[in-house]
């Protein structure tokens, strides 16, 4: 029995909006899986056309001079330049739909039909797929064999398809930017890991989830960071970034991590047991010295490492954190890379820290700073030629300050470079007291600390300081320790060079006190060394102090330095040394630091002329 034209137009109508339908409900629509949705699409497609071959292709994101097939039902042409398919897209872009009946009777100056699937065509029909208003894809059915007279109920059908297309491919690409959003909002652009808020965030999530399950936060600092971005260069610290994220990743799975720095991570993780802690810590530990190839380059990195621990060391996320970063300033504090976890004595000294902080931008302010002098002595002659500048604190109660307290923060905090400045300025005033005895060409040793050394205009504050005493640089020396070779930069190295130029003498200090390496001195012409004390104590007694002595003084005369011990406190230690053909001493054989005031006293009893050398027992 047949149908009646209009009655076979409702029944394909009916079947389109039937299949429309399914095709909303699909699950890869619904849930905006690409590749499946296209798929689900090429089979609804099919099912009108069932003889048909099918296929999507659509602008490739990565590179938009080309498009890509996103799916089909037989073997189809995976890639297409822009440029092959631009009189297509110019047509699609005007009329919307293109087909072919025929490709034998096609008239010659139409557009031939493009070679979407792999076999020869006979009839094709392309539908674009419109988005802002543009043609950024197309949906194609062809035929092989037979010639075919598209049907209107096939285009609207085919354009429809291409409509749905569309509008799924818009919500797509809409969805992927809110996630792109999302994901540059919570996490770390670089390393992929979460930033600090995102982080945040989630921790509190998980201890809400876990109660009162302890949880462990660790920061980890990786040490010297910046000084590889200066040597090698930002590229080259962004891809030891992304390792040591890849490490953390590794090595705690099951953690969250995070990244709150450049070159600090956060890493939680809930300890169930002793035995999770204990893995845990023995993790963190392997990762303060983690060996890595960048570019075929292998580097050895060291971090510090602070932890804290949830609800022992605080109930607050802001306030864990807060424990996590004083075990890490502690951490920071020691001269390797180094683990430590939060107590209640390290809250303690940080406060200390933080109170004692402001009372040094309060005494650098009021410049309650005195210079002290300690003499070095000519083992040879006794006489007492030049002695080393300390910088002292007195309260406001008139206590001395430690040195070893403040010295290490004034450092940290940049303060240090205004201390230098007190030191220098108050050396003017004191050395027209030290020419009043008639100590016209008594030298000064004048501390420099790394961060001083670091500051650009280090050698031009100190030029301006001798031209207003009025003595010439070669009246001063500058003492720099050998940290300052660890990590030194061009800044550094050329203030070096010009204080040389400029008739300043040098001296290395603290000699073999961690960092000993005589590439220094290959670096660097020095005038004098600084034997430490830990060499020149009970030298008498102890074999071998006395040999490493002998030798470094030896080694020290034949490369042109004077050589000057510290420490000395024993009469025996200052024969042995004079017997070594040590050229000077220091310590408190001969006298403490003292205030300028006692200090042109000492001089003005002591000889500056060779006298026979007789020590008083």
């Amino acid at each position: 029995m047949q149908h009646h034209p209009e009655e076979r137009d409702k029944a394909t109508l009916f079947n389109h909006m039937q299949a429309f339908r399914a095709l909303s409900r699909s699950p890869a629509v619904l849930c905006g899986d690409l590749y499946h949705a296209m798929e689900d699409i090429v089979h609804t497609l099919t099912q009108a056309l069932p003889h048909a071959r099918v296929g999507i292709w659509t602008i490739d994101d990565t590179q938009t001079e080309r498009w890509q097939c996103l799916a089909s039902n037989e073997p189809a042409q995976p890639f297409f330049k822009s440029t092959e398919l631009q009189d297509l897209i110019n047509i699609l872009d005007r009329e919307f739909i293109y087909t072919v009946d025929n490709t034998v009777t096609l008239p010659k100056r139409s557009l031939a039909p493009l070679p979407f699937f792999e076999r020869p065509i006979c009839a094709q029909l392309c539908a674009g797929i419109q988005i802002d208003a543009q043609t950024k894809g197309i949906v194609c059915c062809e035929f092989e064999h037979t010639a075919h007279r598209w049907s209107i109920d096939e285009m609207y059908f085919t354009e429809s398809i291409a409509n749905f297309t569309s509008l799924f491919l818009s919500d797509y690409n809409r969805r992927r930017a809110e996630m792109k959003l999302f994901d540059a909002m919570c996490n770390d652009r670089l390393t992929g890991l979460a930033n600090a808020s995102h982080f945040i965030q989630t921790l509190k999530s998980k201890i809400q989830q876990r109660g009162e399950t302890p949880l462990l936060l660790a920061l980890l600092d990786i040490r010297g960071f910046r000084h590889i971005n200066d040597i090698h260069g930002h590229d080259f610290g962004d891809e030891i970034l992304k390792k040591m994220a890849i490490e953390l990743t590794r090595r705690l799975p099951d953690a969250l991590i995070g990244r709150t720095a450049s070159n600090e991570f956060i890493i939680a993780r809930h300890i169930d047991d002793i035995e999770v802690l204990a893995q845990t810590n023995h993790e963190l530990t392997r990762l303060l010295h983690s060996d890595l190839q960048i570019r075929n380059e292998h580097i050895t990195l060291e971090s510090s490492i602070g932890t804290a621990l949830y609800p022992n060391n605080a109930t607050r996320i802001k306030s864990l954190i807060r424990k996590c970063d004083i075990a890490l300033f502690k951490a920071k504090e020691t001269s390797r890379a180094g683990f430590i976890a939060y107590n209640t004595q390290l809250g303690h000294d940080y406060v200390q820290h933080i109170h004692l902080k402001k009372r040094l931008k309060t005494a650098i302010q009021d410049k309650t700073f005195v210079n002290y002098y300690q003499p070095k002595i000519n083992l040879a002659t006794r006489a007492v030629t030049s002695g080393e500048v300390l910088i002292r604190w007195r309260d406001k109660h008139g206590k001395f300050v430690s040195p070893a307290d403040f010295i290490p923060i004034a450092e940290r905090t940049g303060m240090i470079n205004d201390v230098g400045h007190l030191v220098h300025d108050n050396i003017c005033n004191d050395l027209n007291l030290i020419r009043d005895f008639n100590r016209c060409n008594h030298v000064l040793a004048i501390n420099a600390s790394v961060h001083e050394l670091r500051d650009p205009n280090y050698v031009d504050h100190l030029l301006d300081c001798t031209q207003a005493c009025g003595l010439p640089p070669n009246q001063f020396e500058i003492e720099v320790t050998e940290s300052t070779f660890l990590d030194e930069d061009y800044i550094t190295h050329n203030n070096l060079k010009r204080l040389q130029k400029q008739g300043f003498s040098l001296a290395l200090d603290d000699f073999g006190t961690g960092y000993s390496s005589l590439s220094y001195l290959k670096q660097i012409q020095f005038d004098t060394i600084k034997i430490d004390r830990s060499f020149v104590q009970n030298i008498h007694q102890c074999r071998k102090n006395r040999e490493i002595t002998t030798s470094l003084i030896k080694l020290f005369h034949t490369m042109g330095c004077k050589v000057v011990a510290e420490g000395v406190e024993d009469i025996a230690e200052a024969h042995v040394l004079r017997d070594l053909d040590c050229d000077f001493a220091q310590g408190f054989l001969y006298a403490k630091p003292m205030g300028i005031n006692r200090y042109t006293q000492y001089l003005d009893c002591s000889p500056q002329h060779p006298t026979p050398f007789v020590y008083e027992i």
